[in-house]
């Protein structure tokens, strides 16, 4: 991961503090995105594409709720930028934490996924966003048990508390794609882990929106390069890493 996003190289210096803020909330009354608050204050601070638009002139924003394309300004910092609803190439970018860091079997696993679209220096978001964490053998590669699958859709429009995969906007007024992996809870014992984020290729059931539709987004590639504890790979629609979890009493 790569100090030339200015908001992406920072996001792992704040996961841990933030970790449990998902802006999975209710969908309030459909307006200007002026007039809609974040999750605890935290503004959209970006550029921002999406890849799903209604009637060509809203994106659904990571509340649900329509947001207008075209020029908009935070009110906080007074910066102005812009939305977008149209085809984009991608670099998919995971946290430095998880590429970085080998983790001991027990631990909770902080991932982070973003998607930057460097034609317009935008961050991208997607109802389409799938996670899933898959135990698979360490030789053959074949996947021996699904640990975990959710996706972005199944909480938008969720009545009440929901276990689905979030998109949020941090502190710093990024969007990234979150999910808090606790091994110890989902029995994830030492062994090899394939984590794979995916854009799918239609519309999830569960739109309200008649007139969606959906935008290309096509991965061209991660920002991040294999480390000594973590592979990372990518194809078109999707990327996943591969990371092994230690004994509990193993070297960090």
């Amino acid at each position: 991961m790569k100090a030339m996003k200015v908001c992406v190289s920072v996001v792992a210096m704040f996961v841990l503090v933030f970790s449990a803020l998902s802006i999975n909330m209710a969908a309030a009354e459909n307006g200007n995105q002026k007039d809609k608050p974040d999750v605890m204050g935290f503004e959209l601070n970006q550029n921002i594409a999406f890849g799903e638009v209604v009637g060509s002139t809203a994106g659904i924003y990571v509340t649900g709720e329509l947001f207008d394309l075209g020029p908009f300004v935070n009110e906080t910092t007074g910066n102005a930028l812009m939305a977008y609803g149209e085809p984009v190439d991608v670099l998919a970018n995971w946290s430095d934490d998880v590429v970085l860091h080998q983790f001991k079997a027990g631990a909770k696993i902080r991932t982070e996924v973003i998607l930057w679209d460097y034609a317009h220096a935008a961050s991208v978001y997607t109802i389409r966003a799938d996670f899933k964490i898959e135990e698979i053998d360490p030789v053959t590669k074949d996947v021996t048990r699904l640990v975990w699958d959710g996706t972005v859709a199944e909480g938008l429009w969720a009545d009440g508390p929901t276990d689905a995969y979030s998109a949020e906007v941090n502190q710093l007024g990024c969007l990234l794609y979150g999910y808090n992996w606790d091994t110890r809870a989902l029995d994830c014992g030492v062994g090899t882990y394939r984590l794979t984020f995916t854009i799918g290729s239609v519309l999830p059931d569960n739109v309200p929106y008649a007139d969606t539709e959906m935008q290309g987004i096509t991965i061209t590639g991660v920002d991040d390069v294999s480390s000594e504890v973590t592979s990372v790979y990518s194809d078109s629609s999707s990327t996943w890493i591969e990371m092994t979890l230690l004994p509990m009493g193993g070297r960090h």
